[in-house]
């Protein structure tokens, strides 16, 4: 069975929201302002990223792109879940759901 390798990659919140601007821009200034965060955090963040294959040079790499498409997909499945049980989506109800594992995501979708 194929397994997905960037799925064994366990990233904080503040990791994925970073490498979720990353794939955006690597305007570090910018990401800095909209996350709230300081230079030094996005920079040993970013260390931490290319440690782990996902940024290389200044760029995301296939894995970093993978990682990016399945966090935007998970936040998408979660967001039309809730909305569909009438459940306002908050900060707390994704981060709690965002911690379900890729097989649980994929049934949820399966169910919308």
């Amino acid at each position: 069975m194929n397994e997905i390798t960037f799925l064994k990659v366990k990233l904080t919140d503040l990791k994925e929201n970073i490498l979720i601007e990353l794939n955006k821009t690597f305007n570090i200034p910018f990401i800095c302002k909209k996350i709230n965060i300081k230079p030094i955090t996005i920079s040993k963040t970013i260390q931490v990223l290319t440690d782990k294959k996902l940024v290389e040079n200044n760029q995301i790499t296939p894995e970093g792109k993978k990682m990016v498409h399945y966090l935007e997909f998970r936040y998408d499945t979660i967001s039309s879940f809730l909305k569909k049980l009438n459940i306002t989506p908050s900060i707390d109800n994704i981060n709690q759901f965002s911690k379900l594992d890729f097989n649980t995501v994929i049934s949820i979708k399966n169910i919308l």
